[in-house]
């Protein structure tokens, strides 16, 4: 929809009809818009204000301890080390189950 803007802030649409946007101070129902959304980059989504999550550099995460690809390939799952002890239940149950089947077949 076009309309046009008059000098005082006035928009005229093509049809006659005008709307002059009120001042916030005069509105009955407030704007949600926080004070600071410019300032920290605040975006607007299904009507509601989000800020930016504030996530730390690359170089002071800390990444989780990894066995060598080398190493890897010739380990024995299951004996108990770090890595094999993190792994969730599932996926070891499921190893579990692929390896029977390689074996058995």
């Amino acid at each position: 929809m076009t309309y046009r803007v008059e000098p005082d802030g006035t928009r005229v649409y093509p049809k006659g009809w005008r709307y002059k946007p009120l001042e916030d101070s005069e509105r009955i129902y407030g704007r949600r818009k926080p004070a600071d959304a410019v300032e920290r980059g605040a975006v607007r989504f299904a009507g509601n204000w989000y800020y930016p999550i504030e996530l730390l550099p690359d170089e002071a995460r800390v990444h989780p301890w990894t066995r060598d690809d080398a190493e890897a390939i010739e380990h024995r799952f299951g004996c108990l080390c770090h890595p094999c002890r993190t792994v969730p239940r599932v996926k070891r149950l499921k190893r579990a189950h692929v390896l029977r089947r390689l074996k058995a077949g």
